[in-house]
């Protein structure tokens, strides 16, 4: 196991993924999710390809196993009852907290995460997560279909943000993509305009054809990506 100090450089990230149903946000996920060894996916509508857990005793005892290995583990959890997500997050951030440093880095994916959130609300232990993730070696993905219903601290503490084809966009999230597009000389296609990425194509999805990046260039991005989560 690293020690604390050696923990506390590494550089982990957070990335919010916001776009319409269809728009290729879930297919983005699983790109950005598959060079990790060690994944949890919240899975309310079972939009990945991974063992689920169903039941929280079940999920806890997982949990805790996954916690006290550092091998490759994969699992998702997709509960019938929304209490048994609050019980999840609260358990995830207990452990955290209480073993701050002794667990390699894991990637957290929290998809819909409007479920648990609003522009008012935000669970609080889904808040700690976002926001201290990266001193308990924790990176996630969390992902909705539309900004404007998420609140701000799930964007404000992403590394990197990334939108698909949606209807409208919080106020301040227009004014972050107007700043990255001055900052970088760009022209960025409104978020209306662009191209849905289907499950059936074969190609990649591309910036500013399928999805915009900000605050960094995507290709630029993604190799600090593909670093974390092999520990090159």
């Amino acid at each position: 196991m690293s020690s604390l100090r050696e923990r506390s450089r590494r550089l982990n990230m957070g990335v919010f993924i916001s776009g319409a149903s269809g728009s290729g946000k879930s297919r983005m996920t699983e790109r950005l999710a598959a060079p990790w060894q060690r994944v949890i996916y919240v899975d309310p509508m079972r939009s990945f390809r991974t063992a689920t857990v169903e039941q929280w005793p079940d999920a806890a005892v997982t949990l805790a196993t996954f916690w006290r290995s550092d091998k490759p583990i994969r699992f998702g959890v997709t509960f019938t009852s929304d209490a048994h997500y609050v019980k999840f997050f609260g358990a995830l951030a207990a452990l955290m907290q209480s073993l701050r440093g002794q667990n390699p880095n894991f990637l957290l994916v929290v998809d819909e995460v409007d479920l648990w959130s609003s522009p008012k609300y935000l669970d609080p232990n889904l808040s700690h997560i976002f926001r201290y993730g990266r001193h308990y070696g924790c990176s996630w993905i969390a992902n909705c279909r539309a900004d404007v219903q998420t609140h701000r601290d799930v964007r404000m503490n992403a590394a990197e943000i990334i939108l698909f084809r949606q209807g409208m966009l919080s106020p301040e999230m227009s004014k972050m993509l107007a700043a990255a597009a001055i900052q970088r000389g760009a022209n960025f296609p409104e978020v209306w305009q662009l191209t849905p990425h289907g499950p059936d194509e074969p190609a990649l999805a591309e910036e500013h054809t399928h999805f915009l990046a900000i605050p960094e260039a995507f290709d630029i991005w993604l190799p600090q990506w593909h670093a974390l989560a092999t520990g090159a």
